[in-house]
């Protein structure tokens, strides 16, 4: 046994002093700067590690945040005796509803008859409850009620006694102080919400498109690619092409923004035209000149705006429509925004389909290019072999025929021509008009769709138009 552990311990040993040996040689073959730049490259995997969490943590962040606002409910803040309080919301057992204008009021063991505080009208609201209520006479014990009443919801909690000597009493007084103060704040908050939400909108956007965790990329990328070939197997987790591919992610991040901001199919819509503007400017056509003006920039800014404007009003009037009890303005003023997001997205996508159409007659007319190429080609190999065929045959030398064909610049001509149509059709999409009403004496009236700001013609006011316009 013991010449068993010796064996064991002579093993080893020798491998401990192999190892070393192998560590002093491989380090004494790695030069200086070497080192150097592999600590360099394993600091900044480092940062890039931290901020690429960071960078997650903070787009969730904005991201819960948003969908809260955006949510009819809101954030979630307790729950008490079947009783379950949102930032703008609260369901009860038998009713749920807007926060916004309730009132909550506790009784427990401690109160001298039921009745005191669940009235005949109460009693009547609670339904099934009513049933299994106190008699008049009867005294509370173990129990502590929530009775909930608003515009919108009337309801009742009831907490149980956890043991024999608990008193729930104060957790329900506790939850209904919750309630009203909640109550309060959704009322002072409700004109703020359309502010608050395009505010959250914006950071958003800012937390995805933070450059932080891709500029760590990137120079952590530089690091291992400045290593020695041998070295940078090291480091399995870098992508040498993260520089080159760094505008792809911002792409990505661009889009994920423009579905929060335009909406998904508005979202699609931005990514196809866009599209066909890289597809026109990419063109033959367009780089020859025969297009002339290709900038479509303030189509695009246009398209983005009325998609955008449309996309905040859907929202708003979703929140709105969500509320119980509709009044009459409240149908009135989903009409109007539903008109007004109707004629935005229509105007947009009238815009679109035409920038698409232009990228379409691009396309033929790179295609009558390439054909006129080719029939040039063939005409030219056609001649050469008539010219050596005449030569063999009768002995001379044949002239081909000079004179081109025009079938092919015809048909680019027309390609052409009903390009320049099609972008006057989008320059007269440009000054189509909307309807507006002045914030002050309600005049409504007719301005270019694409303006932000215009002067009332009944008072003259000048005036900004708001998004929800």
């Amino acid at each position: 046994m013991g010449w068993w552990i010796l064996g064991l311990v002579a093993v080893a040993l020798t491998a401990g002093i192999i190892y070393a040996i192998w560590v002093a040689r491989t380090n004494g073959k790695i030069p200086e700067d070497t080192r150097v730049a592999i600590r360099e490259a394993k600091r900044l995997r480092s940062e890039w590690r931290r901020a690429r969490k960071q960078h997650a943590r903070d787009v969730e962040q904005a991201r819960l945040h948003l969908q809260n606002l955006q949510d009819v409910k809101g954030r979630r803040l307790g729950a008490a005796g079947g009783i379950t309080l949102y930032e703008r919301w609260i369901s009860t057992p038998q009713s749920s509803g807007s926060l916004i204008g309730v009132k909550a009021t506790a009784a427990d063991e401690s109160s001298v008859t039921v009745s005191q505080r669940l009235t005949a009208t109460r009693m009547v609201t609670l339904g099934v409850f009513s049933l299994a209520a106190p008699k008049k006479t009867e005294k509370v014990h173990g129990s502590a009620y929530i009775v909930i009443e608003g515009p919108e919801v009337s309801g009742v909690g009831v907490i149980e006694a956890t043991s024999y000597n608990s008193t729930p009493g104060p957790a329900a007084f506790s939850f209904a102080a919750q309630v009203n103060n909640a109550a309060r704040a959704a009322a002072a908050n409700a004109p703020l919400l359309p502010r608050l939400i395009a505010k959250a909108k914006q950071d958003f956007a800012a937390a995805e498109n933070d450059p932080k965790v891709i500029d760590a990329e990137i120079a952590y990328t530089k690091a291992v690619a400045a290593l020695p070939r041998e070295y940078r197997q090291k480091f399995g987790d870098v992508r040498l092409d993260a520089a080159a591919s760094a505008p792809p992610r911002q792409q990505v991040s661009d889009k994920q923004r423009r579905i929060v901001t335009l909406g998904k199919e508005n979202a699609a819509r931005m990514e196809s035209v866009l599209s066909a503007v890289k597809a026109v400017t990419q063109s033959e056509a367009a780089r020859e000149g025969w297009l002339g003006d290709v900038d479509f920039s303030a189509d695009i800014q246009q398209i983005a705006d009325s998609f955008e404007k449309a996309h905040s009003l859907h929202e708003l009037a979703k929140t709105l429509s969500s509320l119980e009890k509709p009044s009459a303005e409240d149908h009135r003023i989903l009409a109007e925004a539903t008109t007004t997001a109707a004629d935005l997205e229509r105007a947009a996508i009238e815009r679109v389909d035409l920038i698409k159409k232009c990228a379409i007659e691009a396309q033929q007319i790179d295609k009558s290019f390439q054909t006129d190429r080719e029939d040039a080609r063939v005409a030219e190999q056609r001649a050469e072999l008539h010219a050596k065929l005449a030569a063999m045959l009768y002995g001379i030398e044949a002239t081909p025929d000079p004179t081109p064909t025009s079938s092919a610049v015809d048909a680019v001509m027309a390609r052409v021509q009903a390009y320049r149509e099609i972008k006057s059709q989008i320059q007269q999409a440009r000054e189509k008009t909307t309807k507006v009403r002045c914030a002050k004496c309600k005049h409504t009236q007719q301005v270019p769709i694409s303006a932000n700001t215009f002067q009332c013609t009944n008072c003259n006011a000048k005036l900004k138009r708001a998004k929800s316009s």
